[in-house]
């Protein structure tokens, strides 16, 4: 909620002439040299001019998100942040890469806000394997497929630039394999959530320890899910939109 909030002050100001744009966008020459250090916030918070696209970012960033912080992460709000910051930064990195070594004539996006919203529908989508997507009643598909179906809407909407998307989509491959795919194969996890982060949120999210101790021991999941369901579980459906 917090970022979705920054993301919609961000775009607002911007629109009625409080911010300028200028000042928003990242520029690692600015950060390195003036100390503009704000650009590394800023470039997650504008989301684009007010519009279809803006609507629509905002969009699947609050459903998606939610639907992972009430599924996935139920009860565990510093894995959930985990995932926020590990896209943050991995954004910043790859941007800063394509930065010092200029490949080709490509120039990375200088607002990734956009990138870390298709990180996370990436994530979710590939944590949902079973679920049907229906988009507006035209087709159905399977929800690993939403990325690339919102690729192809970017595309179509942004007039061919889908740095934004391939971005996302690289960043949240990259954290489904180090919190998934890596883990149920070898047993290991490489990316451990920070002891700080579980002592500033996870204290919120367990009852306190006399509640505990009137209540039943459950037993402990484990929270990498399954690649083999079991043979009849039915297969559900969700809108896109």
């Amino acid at each position: 909620r917090t970022f979705m909030t920054a993301c919609v002050v961000t775009s607002l100001c911007e629109f009625l002439g409080v911010l300028n744009i200028l000042d928003l966008y990242l520029n690692f020459s600015l950060v390195t040299e003036r100390f503009e250090l704000w650009r590394l916030v800023t470039t997650f918070t504008y989301m684009g001019d007010l519009g279809l696209s803006f609507v629509l970012k905002m969009y699947f960033a609050i459903r998606y998100s939610k639907l992972l912080e009430e599924g996935h992460y139920r009860g565990r709000t510093a894995d959930f942040v985990m995932m926020w910051i590990f896209g943050a930064f991995s954004l910043l990195g790859l941007n800063a890469v394509c930065h010092v070594y200029k490949f080709s004539s490509w120039k990375p996006p200088v607002f990734l806000g956009p990138a870390l919203v298709n990180a996370i529908l990436y994530i979710w989508a590939r944590r949902s394997p079973y679920i049907r997507m229906d988009f507006m009643g035209l087709f159905r598909f399977p929800a690993p497929c939403l990325p690339w179906v919102i690729l192809g809407l970017e595309l179509v909407l942004e007039n061919g630039s889908i740095a934004f998307d391939v971005l996302g989509i690289l960043v949240g491959h990259l954290f489904y394999f180090l919190t998934d795919t890596y883990p149920r194969t070898s047993g290991r996890h490489l990316l451990p959530t920070p002891g700080f982060l579980k002592a500033m949120f996870d204290q919120h999210d367990h009852p306190a320890p006399a509640a505990q101790a009137e209540q039943p021991q459950q037993p402990q999941q484990n929270h990498v899910p399954n690649a083999n369901p079991p043979a009849d579980q039915p297969q559900q459906q969700a809108p896109v939109m």
